[in-house]
């Protein structure tokens, strides 16, 4: 349960008791980058690695279906486990597909294997072209870490998006509570970020900006994180109140990769309801 009494909300200065503006969000300008069929090191070693590293990761796992999501997304990254499901030569069929495909002209695409045959490699770098390369898993965990985020950054990957976001409004699992005034209050989750969140409260209930909470409890389906942090902004309606609170930017590793997780498993559910749609 959190605690939070009058002396833990802190009274904004006068020029800040008025409705705040709060900002839209940015651009999604950052691109998803896929995974296919995604190698054991990728789903439990480096997840974590390219998550804190504010990347937007998909893992897909039927690569018929993925082209139709392939081309719902063309400004997309993806990388290509060559090692499994059908031979290297069918993978080569299936690369070369998406290359040629004119409505994937902007699909950049890369290749993951533990196959360190040259020939191979070179076909893939030096015949098909891929920008995304071809990264060898036998060089080791750590290489093949700083080889992918090195291959994210060259292909901007971020864009000018500094943070992923989840948009959870309809998740009746996102929820969070607080104590002001020794009452507990509860109220949802409608989006959220490593640094912070929109929110609103259950009941009705009028905060001022820059209001500051040490204790917030968030309940992201079956996680819990307990976050401090203030509010940055309000926008009012008829009806509620949506607030913007700002989590403490000294927030420990465990606390974000928790937020981290949630934002991924939450896009990834997405995503694969996504797929089921595909013809």
């Amino acid at each position: 349960m959190n605690n939070c009494d009058t002396q833990n909300i802190s009274d904004p200065p006068p020029n800040a008791r008025q409705e705040a503006k709060v900002p839209s969000p940015p651009d999604d300008l950052g691109k998803k980058v896929f995974f296919l069929y995604p190698h054991s090191i990728i789903q439990e070693d480096l997840i974590n690695e390219i998550l804190r590293e504010e990347y937007e990761v998909y893992f897909v796992k039927d690569h018929l279906k993925a082209v139709g999501i392939f081309k719902k997304y063309p400004n997309s990254i993806l990388f290509i486990n060559i090692d499994a499901v059908m031979p290297e030569p069918k993978w080569e069929e299936y690369v070369k597909s998406l290359v040629n495909d004119p409505s994937l002209k902007k699909f950049k695409i890369g290749v993951i294997s533990y196959n360190e045959d040259e020939n191979v490699k070179n076909k893939y770098i030096q015949k098909i072209g891929l920008p995304c390369g071809y990264i060898k898993l036998k060089a080791g965990v750590k290489e093949t870490k700083d080889l992918l985020l090195r291959t994210l950054i060259i292909n901007e990957a971020k864009g000018r998006r500094k943070y992923v976001r989840a948009r959870c409004e309809s998740d009746v699992n996102a929820k969070f509570n607080v104590k002001i005034y020794d009452k507990l209050l509860t109220g949802d989750i409608l989006d959220i970020s490593s640094v912070g969140m929109a929110c609103r409260f259950d009941s009705n209930i009028d905060m001022p900006v820059n209001a500051s909470f040490p204790d917030i409890q968030l309940k992201l389906k079956g996680s819990l994180v307990t976050v401090s942090g203030k509010i940055l902004g309000v926008r009012k309606n008829e009806y509620d109140r949506t607030y913007v609170i700002l989590f403490d930017p000294g927030a420990s590793s465990f606390i974000k990769d928790k937020i981290f997780s949630y934002i991924f498993k939450y896009l990834q559910s997405n995503l694969e309801a996504e797929m089921k749609t595909v013809v």
